[in-house]
This record gives structure tokens, C-alpha cells and sequence, in this order.
């Protein structure tokens, strides 16, 4: 078994989570250093595959 890791850069993390964040997917707020990332309803629907989004990967589900 082999296990990799993938890295994002500030700037782009921020950037995701900001047009996340307009399109009601999540909502953040900054506790000291942290921003923290509230899960949001239409979020939770994308995830599961229920909604869609054009620029979000519609995961794929166990069969």
C-alpha cells in the first residue's frame, strides 16, 4: 500500500473557499490564526452528488 500527499498554496485555498463561500456552499469565519470552514446545506447536497455545479467534480458513490 503507497499513500501520497497533494498541496494547495494559501492563495488558491482562499481563493476556492472564497467562491465556495459566494456560492452558499460554506461559510467561514476567522478564530485567531485559523479560518474555519462551516459545512452548509447546499454544500453537504453537492458533496453527496444530490446538486450540481459545473466547476465541482460530481464524486463518485459506492455502488
Amino acid at each position: 500500500m503507497s499513500k501520497i500527499g497533494l498541496g494547495i498554496s494559501h492563495r488558491a485555498m482562499d481563493e476556492l473557499l472564497d467562491r465556495m463561500e459566494k456560492a452558499a456552499m460554506v461559510r467561514t469565519e476567522q478564530v485567531d490564526d485559523f479560518r474555519v470552514v462551516h459545512l452548509r446545506r447546499f454544500g453537504g447536497e453537492v458533496a453527496a452528488g444530490h446538486e450540481k455545479v459545473d466547476w465541482v467534480a460530481t464524486p463518485r458513490l459506492p455502488e
